[in-house]
C-alpha cells in the first residue's frame, strides 16, 4: 500500500473512534489514538467469527494486553476489560456465555495467533 493510502486509512479510523468518543463526551489524546489504532488492528488480525469455535473471554483480553504492551509498552487506558468485552460482543452480535469447564466465553469468535 501506499503512504498516502496507509495515512487516509488511519485518518479514517481515527475519524471513526473519534467520533465514538466525542459522541460519548469524551476527548482522546494522540497517545489514546495510538491505543485505538492498535485495538483496531487486533481485531483484523486476531479476532474473527466463527461457527465451530468458542474463545474463552481472559484469553482473548490478555492477548489484547500482551499485544497493546508489545506496541506501546504499557497497559490499555482506554480499552479496558469492560470495554472490551462490550466491543467485541457488539462487533460480533455475541452474548458472553458460562462454559461449565473454561469460564465466561465468546460463543461462534475464534482467536488467531
Amino acid at each position: 500500500m501506499s503512504i498516502a493510502v496507509l495515512d487516509e486509512t488511519h485518518l479514517a479510523m481515527q475519524n471513526r473512534f473519534g467520533e465514538q468518543f466525542r459522541s460519548s463526551g469524551i476527548d482522546i489524546s494522540p497517545e489514546e489514538c495510538c491505543e485505538l489504532r492498535a485495538f483496531d488492528e487486533f481485531l483484523a488480525r486476531h479476532v474473527q467469527p466463527n461457527r465451530v469455535y468458542d474463545v474463552q473471554c481472559m484469553l482473548l483480553w490478555s492477548e489484547w494486553v500482551r499485544t497493546l504492551r508489545r506496541q506501546v509498552h504499557g497497559f490499555p487506558k482506554l480499552i479496558l476489560e469492560k470495554e472490551f468485552l462490550n466491543v467485541i460482543a457488539e462487533k460480533f452480535g455475541v452474548t458472553i456465555t458460562e462454559d461449565g469447564s473454561r469460564g465466561a466465553v465468546y460463543p461462534g469468535i475464534r482467536f488467531v495467533p
